[in-house]
């Protein structure tokens, strides 16, 4: 029998580690509406996301940097979930909705989860 918890720990690496491995809508987006790149200097991580626009809702979004697996994981889950969304609903997903999305164990790994949802809302903040 395995022990409580494994079992979540198991799908966390099985996701972070296809995101990481095969990660979506990677690649810069030509004639993108908003854009943000940020790092992190304490481990290296970077994220530059792109997003396109059009009548108030994203239609498109991609990113491109380099990172640790939950980093590149999160950027990729996150381009996905924002599709379809209006920018006020965009600017609004929280930390706890991208977690829950990677299997809900990565907070000990707030920083490189959140990036590109700081990335988002830096894109955003004009919009």
């Amino acid at each position: 029998m395995k022990p409580l918890g494994q079992e979540s720990n198991e799908l966390f690496s099985e996701i972070i580690l296809e995101l990481y491995k095969n990660p979506v809508n990677f690649g810069a987006l030509p004639h993108a509406d908003a854009e943000a790149e940020l790092g992190n200097p304490s481990c290296g991580d970077k994220v530059h996301l792109f997003l396109k626009i059009e009548n108030n809702k994203i239609i498109q979004a991609s990113f491109v940097g380099q990172g640790c697996a939950i980093s590149t994981a999160a950027a990729s889950l996150l381009t996905e979930l924002v599709k379809g969304k209006t920018v006020a609903e965009a600017k609004n997903i929280q930390p706890k909705q991208l977690f829950e999305e990677l299997g809900g164990v990565i907070q000990i790994r707030i920083k490189c989860a959140t990036l590109s949802l700081s990335a988002l809302k830096k894109a955003l903040e004009t919009k």
